[in-house]
């Protein structure tokens, strides 16, 4: 998997390897439509940011997406 990350060459593939990672994990916790905006808001964030490093981005945007995907289906559990 990290293989796939240092190979990124643009942002768009940045995001499609965060979404890529995240529909197969969440895949039957969470609808891919969400799963999809999640990662690309991910990736954006940290597009917004002067960055002279951009390797890591997508494995960063991957651990910020997976961290809020979880909260999601946390707080789905909870009882109103």
């Amino acid at each position: 998997m990290d293989g796939l990350f240092a190979q990124t060459e643009s942002w768009e593939d940045a995001v499609h390897s965060v979404q890529s990672n995240l529909l197969f994990e969440f895949r039957n916790q969470l609808p891919p439509d969400v799963i999809a905006e999640i990662a690309r808001e991910s990736v954006e964030q940290f597009r917004q940011e002067p960055v002279r490093i951009r390797t890591f981005i997508p494995l960063l945007a991957l651990r910020v997406a997976r961290d809020r995907l979880r909260f999601s289906i946390g707080s789905q559990k909870q009882p109103a």
